[in-house]
């Protein structure tokens, strides 16, 4: 294949196949597909950004996403890579002395909250009294007592 100037013209690899010539058949992921996946999600991409990269909808490759193990391996390793980078970068910076940094990553990492939490061996103290099983002549008597002594 040539480009409009005669030279050779590399071919670029499908990302995705679809099963029908009808835009709404179903779709393969193919091979490089899933290294795209996986490289634009370790770059920050939203799936919306990495659909539309591939030539499909969001809501198509959301659902590949979780029904598919190889495509939800990929989205999920390419976002571990970018975990991966972004806490590296955030605890240079806490070694450094940032100190937003620090107490970012003693929250979300160490479950460090700025709220005072109850002390763990505080329990309630709440005793509920009630009264043994009457019949219902006792329980008759009962109110007729109380109520004369209010009287």
């Amino acid at each position: 294949m040539t480009n409009s100037t005669g030279s050779p013209q590399a071919q670029v690899p499908a990302l995705i196949t679809r099963d029908g010539d009808d835009h709404n058949a179903p779709i393969t992921i193919t091979r490089s597909g899933l290294e795209v996946i996986t490289e634009m999600a370790a770059r920050g991409n939203s799936q919306a950004t990495i659909a539309k990269h591939l030539g499909c909808a969001q809501s198509t490759l959301s659902k590949l996403v979780h029904d598919r193990q190889a495509v939800g391996e990929a989205w999920r390793e390419g976002r571990g890579r970018l975990e991966d980078e972004l806490v590296g970068h955030m605890l240079t910076l806490a070694r450094k002395g940032n100190v937003a940094a620090t107490i970012f990553a003693l929250k979300s990492m160490c479950g460090y909250t700025d709220q005072p939490q109850p002390r763990e061996d505080r329990g309630s103290n709440i005793t509920i009294n009630l009264p043994g099983a009457m019949s219902p002549e006792q329980y008759m008597r009962s109110i007729t007592v109380e109520a004369a002594d209010e009287t």
